[in-house]
């Protein structure tokens, strides 16, 4: 049982590696536990360094320096899942849930089609 977490010890380090030497690679797929071990790791990053209580430059410094590896990672994730890029474009987007529903409203309300 020490080999098996030694090897997700393992593991977990290569994912996060990958995370940052993969940062600009749009193309390609990442597995569902690297994706989720990354995602994992950095909240727990986030919650240890509490970044409430820096300066809004180094904030926003931060952020931006996640915003690319990050976006690389969940498109690659998309599409080991099986959809296309077009899918984050849906969590970019504020409210979209809301916009659904109005759609979706528009689309019962709409007259019945012709035969």
């Amino acid at each position: 049982m020490a080999t098996e977490n030694i090897n997700s010890f393992v593991r977990a380090r290569e994912a996060c590696i990958g995370y940052v030497i993969k940062s600009f690679d749009f193309t390609g797929t990442t597995n569902r536990f690297d994706f989720w071990i990354v995602v994992l790791i950095l909240f727990v990053f986030h919650a240890a360094i509490d970044l409430d209580n820096m300066p809004t430059r180094v904030q926003d410094l931060y952020r931006f320096a996640l915003l690319i590896p990050s976006s690389s990672i969940t498109v690659r994730r998309l599409r080991d899942a099986g959809y296309r890029f077009a899918w984050l474009w849906r969590a970019l987007i504020p409210f979209y849930f809301l916009f659904q529903i109005w759609v979706l409203f528009f689309w019962l309300f709409k007259p019945s089609s012709q035969k």
